[in-house]
């Protein structure tokens, strides 16, 4: 691991390699390879097959991991805040109009509420150190 050098004049926070050092925030939020393949088997199917967990879906296509609580607000990269949807799905759950939205969001707490019985919405932020 390269040493860390942050030039305050540039506003930069490089390693001495020249690459871009991820800020710890980063690196809480996004999806590490574990987080993403144990959250892709607690939401298979009984044949090991990832699918949406949103009722009446199961499609197996066209997958995409959902933060419930979104980076942006600082929703951590852990399988407690994550749930594979579709893509159809995902979009609405982003983007989609405030009900329909709404509607997404509770299912997946719901589901997330139910995969993990001590689940708590608090924990599931970045907290700065």
């Amino acid at each position: 691991m390269g040493i860390r050098i942050i030039d305050r004049t540039a506003g930069e926070n490089r390693t001495n390699e020249g690459r871009m050092a991820k800020s710890r925030r980063t690196k809480a939020t996004e999806i590490k390879p574990l987080a993403r393949a144990e959250t892709y088997s607690r939401d298979s199917q009984s044949y090991g097959i990832p699918c949406c967990i949103i009722p009446g879906c199961g499609t197996s296509h066209n997958l995409e991991l959902a933060h419930y609580i979104s980076r942006q607000k600082g929703g951590l990269g852990t399988p407690q805040n994550l749930v594979t949807l579709c893509r159809k799905h995902h979009r609405i759950f982003d983007e989609g109009k405030a009900e329909e939205q709404n509607i997404i969001h509770r299912q997946v707490k719901e589901y997330l509420q139910h995969c993990y019985p001590d689940w708590d919405e608090s924990k599931l932020t970045y907290r700065r150190e």
